[in-house]
């Protein structure tokens, strides 16, 4: 639940304001492209990343750092800067995890302790985002993806002349995991983010130009938006977004669809009326014929929510035949 203090409602509203204008800006991009990332919930709180050093191994190389009184700024050689950036592009370049991982935290560290000196020089950061962005789509590793994600924000807040160093597939602030997160917590959280117009340009990304990182995260964002019986009017704009989402072959597209809806179509009965004019039960009959139980079993409860709504005259209308043979869904249930 959201703390009810003052102070933590003002952060939040600045927060959610930032990430709303954020997120509006993107989508008026040619090529909108959020990358999909899972954050550490443990160290979470509102958006407020928990700040870590990664240091090298050496135990006495922190010890051996001087500060520049003036500006507070570490003053290393040239000759070991060089050094801590060939040791950077080789760990990434490695098959070793955990080799990645240290690399992705010296780089933190390097971005965060030495803001005096051009990292980007002689084509550096320019030569390993693509690396670190390869690294995100580890999916089974999700330490390796949460290294690299800081490693790449780092980068994004450096300076503005390195903003552009990641339009190659990542955006610097992960807004809509972050929405997602926040909208997952509790009924007042997720009405606090569609409050700030989240919605409108949430949908903005369901299209076909829309890449499939950014879409998935997108649907995944709209699903937490949907959870808890939200008012109808509220959301009666992300039911036809979600219903086309049906037609995809895409298995994430698909369960995050389906979680949305059927949380929907718990809800009031304006609701489940719109999710009947969607045009949507045809395909969900469809679906209920598959065998595999990963497709059939969540369209069998949306089905199950509206049925309870309608009469069966309606129920075959609704399926679009002229008898709804109950044979060939007994083994679904």
């Amino acid at each position: 639940m959201l703390k009810s203090s003052s102070t933590t409602t003002s952060s939040a509203n600045s927060l959610l304001t930032i990430l709303s204008a954020k997120l509006r800006k993107c989508c008026k991009s040619p090529s909108p492209s959020l990358t999909c990332l899972r954050l550490d919930t443990e160290n979470f709180h509102f958006g407020v990343w928990q700040k870590s050093v990664g240091a090298r191994s050496d135990s006495n190389w922190m010890m051996t750092v001087d500060f520049d009184k003036k500006n507070d700024q570490p003053l290393l050689p040239a000759a070991e800067i060089n050094e801590l950036k060939a040791e950077v592009i080789a760990n990434l370049e490695s098959n070793d995890d955990e080799l990645r991982i240290s690399a992705c935290s010296q780089l933190s560290w390097l971005l965060d302790d030495f803001r005096s000196i051009d990292l980007s020089s002689e084509g550096f950061i320019s030569g390993i985002v693509p690396r670190l962005l390869e690294i995100l789509d580890r999916d089974d590793y999700p330490k390796i993806q949460l290294a690299a994600a800081k490693a790449i924000a780092k980068i994004s807040h450096r300076s503005s002349e390195n903003i552009h160093l990641i339009e190659q597939g990542a955006v610097p602030i992960m807004a809509l995991e972050v929405l997602e997160m926040i909208a997952s917590v509790s009924a007042e959280s997720r009405d606090l983010v569609l409050r700030h117009g989240v919605l409108m340009p949430l949908l903005e990304e369901f299209n076909d130009k829309t890449k499939p990182s950014m879409m998935e995260q997108a649907t995944r964002t709209l699903s937490k938006l949907c959870m808890r019986k939200p008012r109808f009017e509220q959301v009666k704009s992300a039911i036809l977004p979600l219903a086309h989402l049906f037609y995809t072959d895409d298995g994430e597209f698909y369960m995050h669809a389906c979680e949305a809806l059927f949380n929907l179509t718990c809800g009031e009965m304006d609701m489940k009326q719109a999710v009947i004019d969607a045009g949507v039960f045809p395909r969900l009959f469809e679906l209920l014929l598959y065998r595999e139980s990963f497709i059939s079993s969540p369209a069998l409860r949306i089905v199950g929510n509206i049925i309870s709504y309608v009469d069966d005259t309606q129920t075959q209308n609704l399926m679009g035949l002229e008898e709804v043979n109950v044979g060939d869904l007994a083994y679904v249930a």
